[in-house]
């Protein structure tokens, strides 16, 4: 299977053609992991995505207007994807349509009990591999699973695919 594009970007509708409920992608900087992501937001998962970053402050610049992570994308394609940030958690639009939700890992240790991500079908964890200067996340696995679970809330169990 190829997973590049003819250009050399990574080509992620086909990583995602792969019918499992995790796949990792792991790459060198500046191959389009990131942007290629953007893409598959906009053309393919609009109103179903949950977008992650691992820390509050990474997660604060990525979601701050002078910082989006969108900026390229949205000059790019003529897009306006944007954050509105409210009590830890962000809502994405894309002028005023809503794309999906987007929160920090480490948000989630403190949430239990909520069920609002009915819609969500795909979560993207960008950056989640720490650099070595970054401060460890206390069983940043079991946060991850917990998080996890929370989103997909037993899909299986009402014949659903998993998030």
């Amino acid at each position: 299977m190829n997973i590049y594009q003819k250009e050399g970007w990574l080509d992620l509708e086909a990583v995602e053609s792969i019918d499992v409920p995790y796949i990792f992608v792991f790459g060198g900087r500046g191959i389009g992991k990131t942007y290629g992501m953007q893409e598959r937001i906009d053309h393919a998962h609009r109103g179903g995505v949950f977008v992650m970053r691992r820390t509050k402050t990474e997660w604060d610049i990525i979601t701050d207007a002078r910082m989006n992570m969108f900026a390229t994308y949205n000059e790019d394609h003529g897009t306006d994807f944007h954050f509105h940030q409210e009590k830890g958690i962000a809502t994405i639009l894309d002028n005023e349509e809503y794309i999906g939700l987007s929160a920090p890992l480490s948000t989630f240790s403190n949430l239990r009990g909520f069920d609002n991500f009915g819609k969500t079908k795909i979560m993207y964890y960008d950056e989640f591999i720490p650099e070595r200067h970054k401060a460890k996340i206390r069983n940043e696995h079991e946060v991850f699973l917990n998080v996890y679970e929370s989103i997909n809330r037993n899909r299986e169990l009402k014949g659903e695919k998993p998030l």
